[in-house]
Parts: structure tokens; C-alpha cells; sequence
């Protein structure tokens, strides 16, 4: 009787034990997804800034001049964007997070 209970008790938290694995592994493969993306947010964000100084001799003065210019599309949803400039002759500071991290 003993041998049934034990089974009766470990067939499910067995169960419990992979959903749950399975359920961290998704939520980890998702953030790095959203890393992913953000990086590539940040690295099409640059590529315009320096085509723009290349082109016209100075960064883009701001990011909606970015975007309006040089159609980046950039997803303020899910991300935060930081775009910093100094002065025109040097490359603005250029930052993607995802939103919530």
C-alpha cells in the first residue's frame, strides 16, 4: 500500500516539476528574444545616425529626425529609447531597453 501512495504522490509532482521547468525555459528564451530586439533597435538607431553624418555632415539632431529621415521604424511600445546629443560633430548616445527590465 505504501509502494501505490508514493506513486500516487510523485506522478504528480513529477508532473508539476517539468511544467514548471518548461514553463522558465520559455520565459528565458523570451528575454533573450527581447534583448535580441533591442539590440537590433539600437543597431539600426546607429547605422542611421552615422548615414545621416555621412550624408549630411552632422548626427541627427533627434530621434523623430531619425525616424522621419532615415525610416528606421523603432518600437517605443516595448522598448525605452535613449538618444543623447552632445553636439553635432559627435555621435549622440544611443541606449534600447526593454520596457519593464
Amino acid at each position: 500500500m505504501k509502494k501505490s501512495l508514493w506513486k500516487a504522490f510523485i506522478t504528480p509532482v513529477a508532473f508539476i516539476l517539468v511544467i514548471l521547468a518548461i514553463i522558465l525555459w520559455a520565459t528565458n528564451m523570451t528575454g533573450k528574444a527581447n534583448a535580441e530586439q533591442a539590440k537590433v533597435q539600437e543597431e539600426a538607431i546607429r547605422k542611421a545616425a552615422v548615414t545621416c553624418y555621412a550624408i549630411e555632415g552632422r548626427y541627427p539632431e533627434s530621434l523623430k529626425y531619425v525616424k522621419d529621415n532615415y525610416n528606421v521604424i523603432v518600437d517605443e511600445e516595448d522598448f525605452v529609447i535613449n538618444y543623447e546629443v552632445f553636439a553635432s560633430n559627435i555621435m549622440p548616445s544611443i541606449d534600447v531597453k526593454v520596457k519593464g527590465e
